[in-house]
């Protein structure tokens, strides 16, 4: 088992019981959703540490540049997009469309899942489904914004895998030699 695995399931089994003994006396709903933001925080946490442990600091920068630019397409899309949230109440911010949480802990599930396959990806990926649920239980989004969520973050995490996949081929290349 990789270092990072047993660092992440570590703090998993660590901070999510104590998480929950703490939330006891709210609403289940309530503590579904404060699981599903500790979540979204821990799946890149985890992506960043994986590919840190595997590749260093080249795939580590990958990993974080698709992150913010799955975070700019969120944010530009919330900010563009008037999409009332399931909890609207007049006079709130219409910035339902796409999920914020859902795409940030969607980019790590995906960025694992594109460079070192879905099986390495798996627990990062049910922790980013439960993320998506907890923000429709909390009755903050519609499934409609999950998906958008996890499919912008799928593409960003894809569109870094096609360009490492592209400089690897490049850097292994036999240079150019002109013969006189």
């Amino acid at each position: 088992m990789l270092k990072s695995t047993k660092i992440f399931l570590t703090i998993a089994v660590l901070c999510v019981p104590s998480m929950m003994f703490m939330e006891l006396a709210k609403s289940a709903a309530e503590m579904v959703e404060k699981i599903g933001d500790y979540f979204q925080v821990m799946v890149p946490v985890y992506a960043f540490f994986f590919t840190a442990e595997k590749e260093g600091f080249r795939g580590t920068k990958q990993f974080l540049f698709g992150f913010l630019i799955t975070m700019l397409i969120v944010f530009a899309m919330k900010h563009t997009i008037d999409a009332k949230r399931p909890n609207y109440q007049p006079g709130a911010r219409m910035d339902s469309f796409p999920s914020r949480h859902t795409a940030a802990a969607f980019s790590g599930a995906s960025f694992i899942h594109t460079r070192y396959g879905l099986q390495q990806a798996l627990i990062p990926y049910a922790l980013a489904a439960f993320t998506g649920y907890s923000r429709i239980i909390a009755n903050k989004h519609y499934f409609r914004d999950i998906a958008a969520g996890a499919l912008i973050s799928f593409c960003c995490a894809l569109l870094m895998s096609c360009c490492q996949s592209r400089l690897n081929a490049v850097n292994r290349a036999p240079p150019l030699r002109k013969k006189f």
